[in-house]
């Protein structure tokens, strides 16, 4: 993975060439974020149910066969 400096240089040289073709580099970002959660939203959520299918706190709660105290 890159280093934050590499990252820094790389996102400031798309900048500029985005402002050459006049382009803006938060709009487009925003497309990218949008295309992204698009692509892989229904991968995500079936993910999270696997999980939880699998969550011991998902289980059906065990019911106490003891008759409860009554307090006064």
């Amino acid at each position: 993975m890159a280093g934050r400096k590499e990252q820094k240089q790389k996102k400031d040289i798309a900048k500029k060439m985005m402002e050459k073709q006049n382009v803006n580099y938060e709009d487009w970002l925003h497309e990218q974020h949008t295309k992204y959660i698009d692509d892989h939203l229904l991968d995500f959520v079936g993910l999270d149910e696997d999980s939880n299918e699998k969550s011991p706190a998902n289980e059906a709660p065990q019911t106490n066969t003891e008759e409860p105290s009554e307090r006064y």
